[in-house]
């Protein structure tokens, strides 16, 4: 039982939660914190030879702490004694581990000055008549909420949470229970580097003896936690469960019954089909903590390193990044090559009202997390490269962005949504990872030579990313959902699409299609290609890669090929189609295009009615007289859109050219490209309208067959 006079305690109220210092038998070392070694060791109160085995190796360690995971006092095995008697507290523990107790009254010899062991409840430390009185008067441990049932106490770089897992706990063992409140309020309240949690039954086990308890898989991930280890089950496994490692270590004496059996989702190491007992030393500094298995006879058998998670938001909902209190160590992340982590449930956003320097934005907040405000994030690393990462949600960051290096945003799952503006001046390289969307919604700036590398998921753009930008695809899915400037836009692999909307258009001054693999969907848009003037070829190079990747898209009508194709052609391809032309080579030269002012050497792509050829989104007279001056019958193979080339893409203008131009002759008349089109009887009279107009009034350059009658073949 606790006494005041040998014991006193440290409270310290942070956001109405309790947090206990254990000042007189722990003490919390200010400054630079010293690596702490502590034992794990659980079932084991046998007195047998492999528990004097196990506490000599534990003793050789000289560990700082020994902390048990439970059954501390198992019955004897002549049946005079039940589980939890007080009759055997002491033969069972205090005969092997009394120069680390604390108050120790026992008879083996002397305890310790400070209490170094910390044990949790096990179903064998109850006893039905005394319920936990032989436990709590045995030990002296910290109060916590008024009982030693669970507690917790800080000692170097670990704030340690030891739970009751049995079912005769007042309290209750549910995620709900009172127990479980207080967890996830303590573990809110720690300024540690690393939060461990001690309890008997594990949440999760391979074991054939004991399966997982449920009951106890409570979200310790969410509330803060960064391991937990317990016993119950007769072997060591360790685990990794939603990203949080687990350990069971229920082999300090009692037998080794628990043979593994199916590993369970999350099991990375077991050691039970044929085991040892042992027990686990595990040594923490302030930036890592290693976790290691040994047997009784000291051979190690796994060992596992992890990083402390250093700059984390601590809180469960929303508030002020600027404030100390609201991380973990009460450190608020501000330079370069600081890491911003966001790991648990978060409700609310996190304002930044001061500019802040980061080098990784690390998102992970389960149910997903916004970073919110006025001031600007910018990403910074002196080594070179900055990096957002999200994963477990729907994640938004709508302060402004700023760039001073090359930054890498990994998507594993959700969406990350920039709508607080991307500011890129000094032209750096943005790469997109992980199979999930990214949505970039605010205003954009680039500087000369910006490159983003879409190498993965999904990107949207639904913000004009600006002349200076190149575009960079390879086995992602690139949206844009407004008109779009670019410096280039290359597609390696992967697809790009312009939203359907009548009203959009990809601006690029290089275009790379890559033959097969990648595709270029214009739905119902336009594409002009204003590539760099005065260099001999290149209008005429750029124009046959144009009209060579419409031509793979097209597919036979289908335009489900790679290169550039049209969605929304695909739906009426007897009407509709991709036009497209040298601007200067049209009949009538345009000086604007798709809302964009253009010259006589800009490249023209446009959705539009097959006979449109001078891209004016009407199919009437004009496009019929200039068709006339290039039929040849199919004779030559190389002639362009613009020349009448309308059916087909294959280079020639032949009798099934001016059948597509009988049928689509009058669309757009009144309404260019947007019109209605005519019911089915309006369209005969028109197409046959055509037909007369192009065997009687038309004048040719050379004699011809009349056009026939009847669907042109593909």
């Amino acid at each position: 039982m606790l006494q005041e006079h040998t014991l006193c305690f440290l409270r310290a109220m942070v956001f109405g939660t309790t947090a206990f210092v254990a000042a007189g038998l722990v003490a919390e070392p200010a400054g630079a914190q010293a690596p702490l070694r502590f034992a794990v060791i659980a079932d084991y109160g046998t007195n047998n030879q492999p528990e004097l085995d196990v506490a000599n190796l534990v003793k050789g360690w000289s560990p700082d702490l020994i902390l048990t995971v439970g059954d501390n006092n198992h019955h004897d095995d002549a049946g005079l004694y039940g589980d939890a008697d007080p009759h055997l507290v002491d033969v069972n523990i205090g005969q092997y581990f009394h120069e680390y107790i604390g108050n120790y009254q026992g008879t083996y010899g002397a305890g310790s000055p400070t209490n170094r062991f910390f044990p949790a409840l096990g179903n064998h430390d109850y006893n039905s008549t005394l319920k936990y009185k032989t436990h709590t008067d045995y030990f002296t441990l910290p109060a916590g909420q008024g009982n030693e049932r669970y507690y917790d106490f800080v000692q170097g770089p670990v704030h340690f949470f030891v739970l009751n897992s049995e079912s005769h706990e007042p309290g209750g063992i549910g995620k709900t229970s009172t127990q479980a409140q207080w967890l996830q309020g303590a573990m809110a309240a720690s300024t540690s580097s690393f939060n461990f949690v001690f309890l008997h039954d594990p949440p999760y086990t391979s074991s054939d003896r004991h399966s997982s308890n449920t009951t106890v898989q409570w979200p310790y991930k969410d509330w803060g936690a960064d391991a937990v280890f317990a016993g119950h089950s007769h072997l060591y496994e360790r685990l990794n469960v939603g990203g949080l490692s687990y350990f069971v270590a229920g082999v300090a004496g009692e037998d080794l019954a628990g043979a593994v059996a199916t590993p369970v989702p999350g099991s990375q190491f077991r050691f039970g089909t044929d085991p040892d007992y042992g027990a686990m030393q595990v040594e923490v500094g302030d930036s890592s903590a290693t976790f290691q298995y040994y047997t009784r006879t000291g051979l190690l058998i796994d060992s596992y390193s992890q990083p402390a998670v250093a700059n984390e938001w601590k809180l469960g909902a929303g508030g002020s990044y600027g404030v100390p209190l609201n991380w973990v160590r009460n450190h608020v992340p501000n330079g370069a090559d600081e890491a911003a982590n966001f790991l648990r449930a978060i409700s609310g956003p996190v304002t930044v009202n001061s500019p802040v320097t980061v080098g990784t934005l690390n998102l992970q907040s389960p149910g997903g997390c916004a970073l919110a405000g006025p001031a600007v994030v910018t990403l910074d690393s002196a080594g070179g490269s900055a990096a957002i990462r999200t994963q477990g949600g729907d994640h938004t960051i709508s302060t402004p962005l700023s760039l001073a290096v090359d930054t890498n945003i990994t998507v594993a799952d959700g969406t990350l949504t920039l709508s607080g503006g991307l500011d890129n001046p000094a032209g750096r390289t943005i790469t997109k990872d992980g199979s999930a969307t990214l949505a970039v919604r605010g205003p954009q700036t680039h500087g000369p030579g910006a490159v983003f590398n879409a190498a993965a998921g999904t990107v949207r753009f639904d913000s004009d990313a600006g002349a200076a930008l190149a575009l960079n695809v390879s086995g992602a899915a690139v949206t844009f959902g407004v008109p779009q400037h670019l410096a280039g836009l290359n597609v390696a692999s992967g697809l790009v699409t312009l939203m359907s909307g009548n009203a959009k258009v990809l601006v690029t001054k290089a275009l790379g299609i890559a033959p097969g693999a990648a595709t270029l969907d214009l739905t119902d848009n336009g594409l002009i290609v204003d590539y760099a003037e005065g260099e001999p070829g290149i209008p005429s190079a750029v124009l046959a890669d144009v009209r060579q990747g419409i031509a793979s898209g097209y597919a036979g009508m289908t335009w489900a090929g790679g290169g550039i194709t049209s969605s929304a052609a695909a739906a009426d391809p007897i009407t509709c189609g991709l036009g497209y032309a040298q601007n200067d080579l049209l009949f009538d030269p345009l000086d604007v295009f798709a809302g964009e002012p253009v010259d006589g050497s800009t490249i023209l792509v446009k959705y539009t009615y097959l006979g449109d050829v001078n891209l004016d989104g009407v199919v009437d007279e004009n496009d019929v007289t200039f068709i006339n001056v290039f039929y040849d019958g199919g004779i030559t193979t190389s002639h362009s859109w613009h020349e009448g080339d309308i059916f087909g893409y294959d280079g020639r203008i032949d009798d099934n050219d001016i059948t597509i131009l009988g049928l689509t002759y009058g669309l757009g008349i009144g309404d260019p490209l947007g019109g209605a089109a005519p019911e089915p009887a309006t369209l005969a009279l028109v197409a046959l309208g055509a037909l007369l107009r192009m065997s009687g009034s038309c004048r040719r350059p050379r004699p011809r067959r009349a056009p026939p009658r009847g669907r042109p073949s593909p």
